[in-house]
Protein backbone atom coordinates (compact mmCIF):
# COMPACT_ATOMS: atom_id res chain seq x y z
CA UNK A 1 0.00 0.00 0.00
CA UNK A 2 1.45 3.17 -1.29
CA UNK A 3 0.49 6.49 1.13
CA UNK A 4 0.60 9.75 -0.80
CA UNK A 5 -0.74 13.53 -0.06
CA UNK A 6 -2.74 16.09 -2.14
CA UNK A 7 -2.00 19.26 -0.31
CA UNK A 8 -4.15 22.49 -1.11
CA UNK A 9 -2.16 24.95 -2.28
CA UNK A 10 -1.15 28.25 -0.44
CA UNK A 11 0.81 31.23 -1.15
CA UNK A 12 4.42 29.30 0.21
CA UNK A 13 3.23 26.12 0.00
CA UNK A 14 5.76 25.19 -2.24
CA UNK A 15 9.23 26.96 -0.76
CA UNK A 16 7.67 24.72 2.94
CA UNK A 17 7.68 21.79 0.30
CA UNK A 18 11.29 22.26 -0.56
CA UNK A 19 12.02 23.17 2.90
CA UNK A 20 11.06 20.14 4.34
CA UNK A 21 12.68 18.15 1.88
CA UNK A 22 15.56 18.49 -1.22
CA UNK A 23 14.02 16.66 -3.74
CA UNK A 24 10.32 16.40 -3.47
CA UNK A 25 9.45 15.70 -6.64
CA UNK A 26 5.66 17.27 -6.80
CA UNK A 27 3.28 17.14 -9.35
CA UNK A 28 0.82 19.72 -10.41
CA UNK A 29 -3.06 18.22 -10.13
CA UNK A 30 -4.36 20.71 -13.03
CA UNK A 31 -1.19 19.85 -15.14
CA UNK A 32 -2.77 17.62 -18.41
CA UNK A 33 -6.34 19.02 -17.46
CA UNK A 34 -8.42 21.67 -18.63
CA UNK A 35 -7.20 24.04 -15.98
CA UNK A 36 -3.51 23.70 -16.64
CA UNK A 37 -3.56 27.43 -17.28
CA UNK A 38 -4.63 27.91 -13.99
CA UNK A 39 -1.52 25.53 -12.59
CA UNK A 40 0.02 28.57 -9.88
CA UNK A 41 -3.33 27.10 -7.84
CA UNK A 42 -3.39 24.10 -8.28
CA UNK A 43 -2.56 21.12 -5.64
CA UNK A 44 -0.26 19.98 -4.90
CA UNK A 45 0.43 15.85 -4.79
CA UNK A 46 3.68 14.05 -3.54
CA UNK A 47 4.67 10.47 -2.96
CA UNK A 48 5.04 9.90 0.63
CA UNK A 49 7.88 7.63 0.35
CA UNK A 50 9.98 10.35 -1.16
CA UNK A 51 8.33 12.66 1.51
CA UNK A 52 7.78 10.92 4.62
CA UNK A 53 8.69 14.45 6.89
CA UNK A 54 6.25 16.38 4.78
CA UNK A 55 3.50 13.43 6.30
CA UNK A 56 4.85 13.74 9.65
CA UNK A 57 4.23 17.24 9.54
CA UNK A 58 0.79 17.06 7.74
CA UNK A 59 0.24 14.87 11.00
CA UNK A 60 1.64 17.53 13.30
CA UNK A 61 0.79 20.56 12.39
CA UNK A 62 -2.69 19.68 10.28
CA UNK A 63 -4.27 23.34 10.21
CA UNK A 64 -0.75 24.56 8.34
CA UNK A 65 -0.94 22.05 5.80
CA UNK A 66 -3.98 21.69 4.70
CA UNK A 67 -5.51 18.51 1.93
CA UNK A 68 -5.84 14.46 1.82
CA UNK A 69 -3.87 11.70 3.00
CA UNK A 70 -4.58 8.85 0.57
CA UNK A 71 -3.48 5.27 0.36
CA UNK A 72 -3.48 3.10 -2.80
CA UNK A 73 -1.97 0.17 -4.21
CA UNK A 74 -2.22 1.57 -8.01
CA UNK A 75 1.26 3.29 -9.56
CA UNK A 76 1.26 6.78 -9.69
CA UNK A 77 -0.12 7.77 -12.65
CA UNK A 78 -2.85 5.74 -12.53
CA UNK A 79 -3.95 7.73 -9.43
CA UNK A 80 -3.58 10.82 -10.67
CA UNK A 81 -5.02 9.94 -13.67
CA UNK A 82 -8.13 9.46 -11.58
CA UNK A 83 -7.56 12.31 -9.39
CA UNK A 84 -7.89 14.32 -12.00
CA UNK A 85 -10.49 12.76 -13.85
CA UNK A 86 -12.68 13.68 -10.57
CA UNK A 87 -11.54 17.30 -10.85
CA UNK A 88 -14.62 18.09 -13.66
CA UNK A 89 -17.92 17.19 -12.71
CA UNK A 90 -21.49 17.19 -13.97
CA UNK A 91 -24.26 18.51 -12.04
CA UNK A 92 -27.96 20.00 -12.60
CA UNK A 93 -28.99 19.78 -16.56
CA UNK A 94 -26.01 20.54 -18.94
CA UNK A 95 -23.50 22.15 -15.81
CA UNK A 96 -20.26 21.97 -15.44
CA UNK A 97 -17.76 22.90 -12.49
CA UNK A 98 -14.52 21.98 -11.03
CA UNK A 99 -14.95 20.09 -7.77
CA UNK A 100 -12.07 21.59 -5.10
CA UNK A 101 -12.24 18.19 -3.21
CA UNK A 102 -9.00 18.49 -1.65
CA UNK A 103 -9.97 21.42 0.12
CA UNK A 104 -10.37 19.89 3.96
CA UNK A 105 -13.88 21.98 4.39
CA UNK A 106 -15.31 20.72 1.25
CA UNK A 107 -14.13 16.37 1.98
CA UNK A 108 -16.10 16.98 5.00
CA UNK A 109 -19.18 17.79 3.23
CA UNK A 110 -19.08 15.76 0.52
CA UNK A 111 -17.11 12.58 1.13
CA UNK A 112 -20.31 12.49 3.81
CA UNK A 113 -22.76 12.70 1.75
CA UNK A 114 -22.88 9.25 0.32
CA UNK A 115 -22.70 5.75 0.89
CA UNK A 116 -19.87 3.52 0.38
CA UNK A 117 -21.29 2.24 -2.77
CA UNK A 118 -21.84 5.36 -4.15
CA UNK A 119 -18.49 6.74 -3.05
CA UNK A 120 -16.73 4.45 -4.61
CA UNK A 121 -17.03 5.87 -8.02
CA UNK A 122 -15.53 9.18 -6.74
CA UNK A 123 -12.25 7.27 -4.83
CA UNK A 124 -11.68 4.93 -7.00
CA UNK A 125 -8.35 3.38 -6.51
CA UNK A 126 -7.70 5.35 -3.20
CA UNK A 127 -8.84 2.61 -0.46
CA UNK A 128 -8.47 5.52 2.69
CA UNK A 129 -8.67 8.80 2.23
CA UNK A 130 -8.26 10.87 5.33
CA UNK A 131 -8.38 14.55 5.88
CA UNK A 132 -8.29 17.01 9.01
CA UNK A 133 -11.07 19.46 9.12
CA UNK A 134 -14.89 19.80 9.82
CA UNK A 135 -18.20 21.81 8.13
CA UNK A 136 -18.59 24.91 8.93
CA UNK A 137 -20.27 24.24 12.05
CA UNK A 138 -17.78 22.39 13.16
CA UNK A 139 -15.01 24.52 12.49
CA UNK A 140 -17.65 27.20 14.89
CA UNK A 141 -17.88 24.60 17.45
CA UNK A 142 -14.37 23.78 17.78
CA UNK A 143 -15.15 20.66 17.07
CA UNK A 144 -12.31 19.99 13.54
CA UNK A 145 -10.75 16.41 13.83
CA UNK A 146 -9.33 13.94 12.18
CA UNK A 147 -11.49 11.91 9.25
CA UNK A 148 -11.18 8.97 7.20
CA UNK A 149 -13.56 7.13 4.69
CA UNK A 150 -12.38 3.85 3.93
CA UNK A 151 -13.22 2.40 0.06
CA UNK A 152 -14.03 -1.58 0.34
CA UNK A 153 -14.41 -1.68 -3.81
CA UNK A 154 -10.87 -0.31 -4.45
CA UNK A 155 -8.99 -3.59 -5.55
CA UNK A 156 -12.14 -3.99 -8.29
CA UNK A 157 -11.86 -0.39 -9.57
CA UNK A 158 -10.53 -0.20 -13.16
CA UNK A 159 -9.58 3.01 -14.64
CA UNK A 160 -12.11 4.06 -17.92
CA UNK A 161 -9.97 5.75 -20.30
CA UNK A 162 -12.27 8.58 -21.90
CA UNK A 163 -14.74 8.57 -19.46
CA UNK A 164 -17.08 11.55 -19.35
CA UNK A 165 -16.92 13.88 -16.13
CA UNK A 166 -18.52 11.87 -13.22
CA UNK A 167 -21.99 13.06 -12.18
CA UNK A 168 -23.25 14.50 -9.01
CA UNK A 169 -25.90 12.31 -6.84
CA UNK A 170 -28.20 14.56 -5.29
CA UNK A 171 -26.96 14.03 -2.07
CA UNK A 172 -23.68 15.50 -2.82
CA UNK A 173 -25.51 18.15 -4.55
CA UNK A 174 -27.43 19.00 -1.43
CA UNK A 175 -24.32 18.43 0.43
CA UNK A 176 -22.18 21.53 -1.61
CA UNK A 177 -25.38 23.28 -1.63
CA UNK A 178 -25.36 23.18 2.54
CA UNK A 179 -21.44 24.04 2.19
CA UNK A 180 -22.40 27.13 0.77
CA UNK A 181 -25.14 28.00 3.11
CA UNK A 182 -22.86 27.51 6.13
CA UNK A 183 -19.92 29.19 4.94
CA UNK A 184 -22.63 32.16 4.73
CA UNK A 185 -23.80 32.28 7.93
CA UNK A 186 -20.13 31.45 9.41
CA UNK A 187 -19.12 34.62 7.92
CA UNK A 188 -22.00 36.28 9.70
CA UNK A 189 -21.94 34.82 13.34
CA UNK A 190 -18.32 35.48 13.71
CA UNK A 191 -19.15 39.02 13.78
CA UNK A 192 -21.69 38.44 16.68
CA UNK A 193 -21.17 38.04 20.28
CA UNK A 194 -22.85 35.70 22.71
CA UNK A 195 -24.76 33.40 19.92
CA UNK A 196 -23.78 30.09 19.40
CA UNK A 197 -23.82 28.81 15.91
CA UNK A 198 -27.00 26.45 16.62
CA UNK A 199 -29.14 29.56 17.06
CA UNK A 200 -27.48 31.46 14.27
CA UNK A 201 -28.77 28.06 12.19
CA UNK A 202 -32.34 28.54 13.36
CA UNK A 203 -32.38 31.97 12.60
CA UNK A 204 -31.22 31.44 8.64
CA UNK A 205 -34.15 28.57 8.73
CA UNK A 206 -36.17 31.07 9.45
CA UNK A 207 -35.56 33.35 6.98
CA UNK A 208 -34.96 31.25 4.42
CA UNK A 209 -38.52 29.73 5.01
CA UNK A 210 -39.83 33.43 4.73
CA UNK A 211 -38.27 33.27 1.45
CA UNK A 212 -35.61 34.81 1.67
CA UNK A 213 -32.66 33.12 -0.19
CA UNK A 214 -30.03 36.13 -1.91
CA UNK A 215 -27.74 36.91 0.68
CA UNK A 216 -27.70 40.61 0.85
CA UNK A 217 -31.60 39.91 2.24
CA UNK A 218 -30.57 37.02 4.63
CA UNK A 219 -28.27 39.52 5.88
CA UNK A 220 -30.54 41.75 6.36
CA UNK A 221 -33.05 39.14 8.07
CA UNK A 222 -30.23 37.96 10.58
CA UNK A 223 -28.93 41.34 11.61
CA UNK A 224 -32.73 42.39 12.27
CA UNK A 225 -33.92 38.96 14.23
CA UNK A 226 -30.94 38.94 16.19
CA UNK A 227 -32.15 42.04 17.54
CA UNK A 228 -35.53 41.44 18.86
CA UNK A 229 -34.44 37.52 19.59
CA UNK A 230 -36.49 37.30 22.34
CA UNK A 231 -39.49 38.00 20.21
CA UNK A 232 -41.53 35.31 18.25
CA UNK A 233 -42.16 35.40 13.97
CA UNK A 234 -45.21 37.22 12.78
CA UNK A 235 -47.23 35.57 9.96
CA UNK A 236 -46.94 37.07 7.16
CA UNK A 237 -48.48 37.94 3.74
CA UNK A 238 -47.37 35.72 0.98
CA UNK A 239 -47.70 37.80 -1.68
CA UNK A 240 -45.64 40.96 -0.22
CA UNK A 241 -41.98 41.72 -1.70
CA UNK A 242 -39.27 40.52 0.71
CA UNK A 243 -38.49 44.24 1.03
CA UNK A 244 -41.94 44.48 2.44
CA UNK A 245 -41.36 41.49 4.46
CA UNK A 246 -38.39 43.20 5.88
CA UNK A 247 -40.16 46.29 6.81
CA UNK A 248 -43.24 44.58 8.23
CA UNK A 249 -41.24 42.37 10.66
CA UNK A 250 -38.91 45.53 11.66
CA UNK A 251 -42.18 47.49 12.57
CA UNK A 252 -43.83 44.24 14.07
CA UNK A 253 -41.45 43.68 16.85
CA UNK A 254 -40.52 47.37 17.43
CA UNK A 255 -44.00 47.63 18.55
CA UNK A 256 -43.74 44.64 20.67
CA UNK A 257 -40.56 46.41 22.08
CA UNK A 258 -42.14 48.99 22.73
CA UNK A 259 -44.93 47.14 24.90
CA UNK A 260 -42.67 45.63 26.90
Amino acid sequence: MNTSVLLERSEYLLEKIYQATDDPSPSLLFDATELAECREQSPVWLDCARNPRVLEFMRQEPKQWPGLILESSVSTDTLLEHLRHILLVRFGEQRKGVLCYCNPTTASYFFAADAAQSLALWLGPVSRLSWYGGTWADQAEDKERWLSVDNPHAAQWRTMPGAAPARLSQQQEQALQRQRREYFLYQWWKRQRDLSFTQASEYLEQGMDLGFVQAEELQRFLDLRLCYAHHDLPRLASHTSNEDHLELLRRHWQDKESLT
